[in-house]
C-alpha cells in the first residue's frame, strides 16, 4: 500500500514510508488544509497531530455556530407561537361574544357547527406539547449535538415557524368556519405528534415521565386507503410494524428503510413524474431530470390554495423524513421498542394526514 509495486525491503520500515503514511492518514481524515497550514513543522508526525487537533477545533467551533444559529430561529420562533394561544383564546372569546348576542346565534351556528368548535378548543389544548418542544430545543442551545441532530433541529425550527404562520391563517372565526378539516384542524395534531416525538429523542430530561401520548389514526380507515392506492401498500405497512419486534441486530436500519420505502412509493404514485411534469416546468422542482420530493409534496397538494398550509405540509413531511433517516444515530444506539414503536406511530400519522389533504381541498 505504501510502495505500489516498488519490491524494496519489505522488512524495514523507512523514513519514506512514515511520509508517505502520514499522507494517507491526511487524506483518510480528511485535513488537507489543516496540514498544509503546519508547513513550516517538520516533523511530519508532529505536523499530522497540529493538523488533526486543528479540524477537531474547527468542527466544534461549527458545531457550536450550527446550534447558535438554530437558538436564534428559535428565539424567532417561541414569542410567535405563545401568540398562537393568544390568538386562538381571542378567536374563542370572539365566538362566545358572538353566542351572546342573542341575534346573531342562528348566523354564528349557521356558520360554525359544533364540531368545529370542539376541534377549536382541542387545538388550544394540544399546544402544551408544541410549546415544550420548542423550550426544550433551546436549552440545549449551548450543547454539541450530532450532524443529523442538527440538521433535525432546524427542520423542525422551519416547522414550527411554517406552524405559527398556519395558525394565524386559519384561526380568525370566519376562515375556520369554511376551512376542511385537513387545514384547519389536521396540521395541529400533526404538529404535536412530531413536537411529542422529537422531544422524546433530544430531551435533556430521560428520566421525565412521558405524559403526552401520539394520537394515531383510525388503522381501518388508513389501510383501506392504502389498499385502494395499491392493494400491495397493507402489507407493506405490515412488514415495516413488524420490523419493530424483529430480532434482527440490523432491525434499527431496517426500521427506517422499510418506513421510507413504502412512503417514497405512495409519494410516487400520488406524484408520478409525467403529472409532475405537465403541472411544473420550474428547474427548481427537479434534479437530474427527475422531480424532487418538495415538487411531488407540492402536486399532491395543488388543489388546496392556501400557501401557509402547504408550506406546513412540505416541512412538516421533510422533518417527518429527518426522523427516520437519523442513520448515523441509529448505528450508534441500539432503539428500544418503545423508541420505534413511538417512530411508527408517528409515521402512522403523518401518512393519514397525507390522506385527508388529498380527499379534500380549500382556498
Amino acid at each position: 500500500m505504501l510502495r505500489g509495486s516498488d519490491q524494496k525491503d519489505f522488512q524495514t520500515f523507512s523514513n519514506e514510508d512514515q511520509r508517505r503514511l502520514i499522507e494517507i492518514a491526511v487524506e483518510e481524515w480528511g485535513c488537507e488544509e489543516e496540514y498544509d497550514q503546519f508547513a513550516e513543522i517538520e516533523d511530519p508526525e508532529v505536523r499530522f497531530y497540529q493538523a488533526v487537533q486543528q479540524q477537531e477545533r474547527e468542527l466544534a467551533k461549527q458545531l457550536s455556530e450550527s446550534v447558535r444559529a438554530i437558538s436564534t430561529n428559535l428565539a424567532s420562533v417561541m414569542e410567535p407561537l405563545k401568540n398562537v394561544q393568544l390568538e386562538l383564546a381571542s378567536s374563542m372569546r370572539g365566538m362566545l361574544d358572538q353566542f351572546g348576542d342573542v341575534s346573531k346565534f342562528g348566523e354564528v351556528i349557521y356558520n360554525l357547527n359544533a364540531c368545529a368548535i370542539e376541534q377549536m378548543g382541542d387545538i388550544y389544548r394540544l399546544q402544551t406539547p408544541i410549546l415544550s418542544i420548542a423550550e426544550e430545543m433551546a436549552k440545549i442551545q449551548h450543547s454539541l449535538v450530532l450532524t443529523s441532530q442538527s440538521s433535525l433541529l432546524e427542520s423542525l425550527a422551519g416547522t414550527l415557524s411554517s406552524y405559527q404562520n398556519l395558525m394565524k391563517d386559519v384561526l380568525p372565526v370566519e376562515r375556520f368556519s369554511v376551512l376542511p378539516d385537513a387545514v384547519r384542524y389536521y396540521p395541529t395534531i400533526e404538529m404535536r405528534n412530531t413536537a411529542i416525538v422529537t422531544e422524546h429523542f433530544i430531551s435533556t430530561n430521560k428520566n421525565q415521565p412521558k405524559q403526552e401520548k401520539i394520537i394515531t389514526p383510525d388503522n381501518k380507515e388508513l389501510v383501506a386507503w392504502l389498499a385502494s392506492l395499491d392493494s400491495s401498500f397493507p402489507i407493506l405497512l405490515q412488514g415495516a410494524e413488524e420490523t419493530i419486534s424483529s430480532q434482527n441486530p440490523d432491525r434499527c436500519r431496517h426500521f427506517a428503510s422499510s418506513h421510507r420505502e413504502l412512503c417514497t412509493q405512495i409519494i410516487h404514485l400520488l406524484a408520478p413524474d409525467s403529472l409532475v411534469k405537465e403541472w411544473t416546468t420550474d428547474p427548481n422542482h427537479f434534479s437530474n431530470g427527475k422531480p424532487t420530493r418538495k415538487a411531488r409534496l407540492l402536486y399532491i397538494a395543488r388543489n388546496h390554495n392556501n400557501k401557509p398550509f402547504i408550506d406546513f405540509f412540505v416541512k412538516n413531511f421533510e422533518t417527518q423524513m429527518l426522523l427516520l433517516n437519523t442513520d448515523e444515530h441509529r448505528k450508534k444506539h441500539e432503539y428500544m421498542d418503545e423508541d420505534l414503536l413511538l417512530l411508527h406511530k408517528h409515521f402512522l400519522s403523518a401518512l393519514d394526514f397525507l390522506r385527508r389533504i388529498i380527499t379534500s381541498h380549500s382556498s
